[in-house]
């Protein structure tokens, strides 16, 4: 797979950043113990297309009651129907606006 150049990201992060009101907001909720809570992602419904790839994403602010790092991980739920499904999934932090 060839690498993607620096204009083929930024315009990425050009069409992510217009696209962002489609993100589905994740909001951090305060959990009982030391372990976080798991929020899940809806894919279906909330995926849009870029040069032929789909994209989905969240959007957050952090809370002022958070006292520690954060950190996540991402996995792709699969039932019986779905087992033989292919995904490549990356990831990408991006502002609402600007450069981070």
């Amino acid at each position: 797979m060839p690498a993607i150049n620096q204009v083929e990201i930024e315009k990425r992060t050009e069409f992510l950043q217009q696209n962002f009101s489609k993100f589905v907001p994740m909001q951090f909720q305060k959990s009982t113990n030391t372990e976080a809570l798991i929020q899940f992602l809806p894919i279906q419904g909330n995926a849009f297309s870029y040069q032929g790839a789909l994209y989905c994403g969240f959007k957050f602010i952090l809370p002022e009651w958070l006292d520690g790092d954060v950190q996540w991980m991402y996995l792709l739920v699969k039932t019986e129907e779905s087992k033989k499904f292919q995904a490549r999934l990356n990831f990408y932090v991006i502002p609402q606006t600007g450069r981070a």
